[in-house]
């Protein structure tokens, strides 16, 4: 596929994003360290094309469905 634009937004869960693509490289620099990583997973992509009132209507209704971390599991984060 190939898309031509001038723009991209990670509407929902960036960090993923660039957590896949930093693995990928990690991997590709030294891939006898990451002996479990394999190269060949495929990811599920969603595009949609929104003016920006529709993103931001997709942006809310991807994050309303979070659940809100239990107390402990936060304390354990900090």
């Amino acid at each position: 596929m190939q898309i031509e634009t001038d723009e991209i937004y990670l509407t929902d869960s960036a960090h993923r994003h660039f957590g896949i693509v930093e693995a990928y490289r990690m991997y590709r620099e030294n891939p006898r360290e990451f002996p479990r990583f394999s190269p060949s997973v495929d990811f599920l992509v969603e595009i949609y094309n929104l003016d920006r009132t529709g993103e931001k209507e997709l942006f809310s209704e991807l994050n309303s469905k979070q659940k809100k971390i239990s107390a402990a599991k936060q304390k354990s984060l900090t």
